[in-house]
């Protein structure tokens, strides 16, 4: 499941790409991957290959017939507890919207259909 980072989203005088409306082409998974970035990455890897601390979104228990989108959505929302490794539990990541899960989500999906998923 994804794990907090904790750092800040937005700094002064950087463009939001859903002004004035929904972001079209690749914008969504931009923000996607940067939300990963600075919420996921320094658990699961920005690499997405794990860490000492969570593990990678790139093992079979995170794909889609395993862990839905709802999954992923409720364990950053509620959190997750501990379950198939031994990292400990998950906290909930209360700072990001629901436009901002459902970017990183897709972009979870995205790295996932684009390297497949480990053995």
């Amino acid at each position: 499941m994804l794990a907090a980072g904790g750092i800040g989203m937005a700094a002064c005088g950087e463009s939001d790409p859903y002004k004035d409306g929904a972001a079209g082409g690749g914008s969504e998974l931009a923000v996607g991957e940067q939300t990963y970035r600075d919420f996921c990455g320094s658990c699961h890897g920005r690499d997405f290959e794990g860490s000492s601390n969570g593990p990678s979104h790139l093992d079979a228990v995170y794909a889609p017939e395993s862990t839905t989108d709802d999954d992923f959505r409720a364990a950053i929302t509620q959190g997750a507890p501990e379950a198939n490794y031994d990292f400990g539990s998950m906290p909930a990541i209360a700072s990001l919207d629901d436009r901002e899960i459902a970017d990183v989500i897709a972009y979870i999906r995205s790295v996932q259909d684009e390297r497949g998923f480990n053995d």
